[in-house]
This record gives C-alpha cells, sequence and structure tokens, in this order.
C-alpha cells in the first residue's frame, strides 16, 4: 500500500512539472554560406512553441508564421533576383527572444 501511494505520489509531481520552452529551431538545410534559390518562392521552415510567432527577414522581405500545434512553421520568401552579394538571413521569436542569422554565399562573379 505504501508504495502504491509513493509511486502515485511522483507520477502526480512529475505530471505538474512544466518544462522551459523550446527554443527557435530552424531546419538543418540552412546554414552560413548557403545559396537560394531564385525566380521562385523559397521556404523556410524550422521548430518553435505552439502558437509562437516566428519572423523571417531576407532580401528587403518580412514574412511572419505561426506555429502550429505541433510546433512546425514555414513561410514563403517570393521569388528572388540573383545576386553576387552576400545577405543576411534573420530568423526570431519575439515571443521568446530567440534569434537564429545566417550569411547566405556570395557567388563571384565569372571572369573574363
Amino acid at each position: 500500500m505504501i508504495k502504491i501511494t509513493f509511486l502515485g505520489l511522483i507520477s502526480l509531481l512529475l505530471s505538474s512539472v512544466t518544462f522551459a520552452a523550446d527554443p527557435l529551431g530552424v531546419a538543418a538545410i540552412f546554414a552560413d554560406g548557403m545559396v537560394l534559390q531564385r525566380q521562385m518562392n523559397v521556404p523556410v521552415w524550422g521548430t518553435a512553441q505552439p502558437g509562437d510567432t516566428v519572423k523571417v527577414t531576407f532580401g528587403g522581405q518580412e514574412k511572419t508564421a505561426t506555429a502550429d500545434e505541433a510546433g512546425k512553421w514555414m513561410v514563403k520568401l517570393d521569388p528572388l533576383k540573383a545576386s553576387a552579394e552576400g545577405r543576411t538571413l534573420l530568423i526570431a521569436s519575439p515571443a521568446t527572444s530567440n534569434t537564429t542569422v545566417f550569411s547566405t554565399g556570395a557567388i563571384p562573379k565569372a571572369s573574363t
């Protein structure tokens, strides 16, 4: 009887524990030096706490998404023009103050 009560108490305590919020996550395909496809919508996705807003900024565009019940989010950047200059991809979740920054690769100009 004491063993059952003790296990019940432990179960009750563990079920009431609130875990810290998961940090903002971005799909592993995104990394420094990446090159994004031009002339088509570019999806950017990852994870956050369910209901959190995620803001993605790149090349003068700013898109927002809300994480679904599973914590997944996605935005689609408008088609991009070709650029030989590196740019910054900024992904932020204001609710948790988490920010992820990537630098896209500069494409060298062809020599003649």
